[in-house]
Parts: C-alpha cells; sequence; structure tokens
C-alpha cells in the first residue's frame, strides 16, 4: 500500500500499469482481503486519474475519510 492512515484504517493504493497483470492483480486481491479482515478498507486510484485528476482523487479520499469518521 503506498498511504495508510492507522486513524482511519484507511490504505491508499497508487496503481501502475502492472498492477493490471493477472499475477499482480491476483496478489493484490488476497492482500486486499487479508488488511480487510483486519479492519483496514484500501482504495485504489490508478496514476492516470492520479495524473489527470488529482482533485478528484482528493476529494474521493476526503468522502472516505468522512464516511469513517
Amino acid at each position: 500500500m503506498d498511504f495508510y492512515s492507522p486513524e482511519y484504517r484507511l490504505g491508499i493504493e497508487a496503481d501502475g500499469s502492472h498492477h493490471y497483470e493477472d499475477n499482480i492483480k491476483a496478489k493484490d486481491d488476497i492482500r486486499e482481503k487479508e488488511l480487510s479482515m483486519v479492519g483496514v478498507e484500501i482504495i485504489r486510484f490508478n496514476d492516470y486519474e492520479i495524473l489527470r485528476n488529482i482533485e478528484g482523487v482528493c476529494e474521493s479520499i476526503l468522502q472516505k475519510l468522512k464516511k469513517k469518521s
């Protein structure tokens, strides 16, 4: 995970193109399920979203944090 907030138990993934390869996606899915079992939620953004729409990415994160508080 690229960023983590222990206060909100929220992890943020910034996924590059390699995250869409079958073997990497399978590993990501397993790790995400394991983290959810200990109460950590993961939200994902692809690199394109981050580079082209950082405001939208930040708004999505803020909305998620509001729901968790």
